[in-house]
């Protein structure tokens, strides 16, 4: 579906964020 795909690319661009942030 839409949103799960949505969802998908919030939690990889969240993950991505993350690292980004940490270093």
């Amino acid at each position: 579906g839409y949103k799960q795909k949505t969802h998908l690319m919030l939690s990889i661009s969240g993950v991505i964020h993350c690292h980004v942030t940490r270093k």
